[in-house]
């Protein structure tokens, strides 16, 4: 039983096993390290966005105001809109493509 211990831990600790193990921890810390600088950035884009808001906003002096930049926002559309729009679009150029 000892025997088979001892040559399971000598063939999963060969070196290049190690060096394989080593360069995949390697490149998954560098997955982790560009998501973190990525989520930083967006924090603190987001704290600005919002500074520089709450500084428009006290500008505002009616109510009309407040109204009429809400409504602005409803005509700027999303991203998911557009990709279902351009979906939806080549799906319907298809199907006429396909009958004609």
């Amino acid at each position: 039983m000892n025997l088979i211990i001892k040559n399971e831990l000598k063939r999963a600790f060969k070196m290049k096993y190690i060096i394989g193990f080593i360069v995949i921890a390697m490149i998954l810390q560098g997955f982790l390290q560009v998501g973190n600088l990525k989520k930083i950035d967006n924090i603190e884009n987001r704290n600005s966005f919002q500074k520089s808001e709450r500084e428009r906003i006290s500008n505002y002096t009616m109510f009309r105001h407040y109204a009429s930049f809400g409504i602005i926002l409803l005509f700027v559309p999303s991203h998911f809109g557009i990709f279902y729009n351009d979906v939806i679009s080549n799906i319907k150029s298809l199907k006429s493509g396909r009958k004609s």
